[in-house]
């Protein structure tokens, strides 16, 4: 399938496949390795639940976002840099939003 050749579309299919997995199956608390880990989330057990499931919900949104933009084949027309750093705003965004 040539959809699958746009990279900025597969990028936003496993994000959004991630964020499926991360609201399902939300990091234990206190794990460093997978989920946000900030002071905020690392206060306690609720706020932690809270912060991963409100953070894989902005990782799906991020991903559907992607995932337009590949499909539209928008890649063609913007540079890689903007992509970059539009999800690294994105990405930043989300954790501010958490953090709120």
């Amino acid at each position: 399938m040539e959809i699958f050749n746009n990279f900025t579309f597969v990028i936003g299919l496993i994000m959004i496949l991630y964020s499926i997995i991360m609201y399902s199956f939300p990091p234990a608390y206190g794990n460093y390795w997978y989920g946000i880990t900030t002071k905020v989330t690392m206060e306690n057990n609720n706020t932690w639940a809270t912060a991963q499931r409100l953070f894989a919900c902005a990782l799906f949104i991020i991903g559907f976002v992607f995932s337009v933009l590949g499909y539209l084949k928008l890649e063609e027309k913007i540079h890689p840099f903007p992509m970059v750093i539009l999800f690294i705003g994105l990405w930043g965004l989300a954790k501010k939003v958490i953090h709120k």
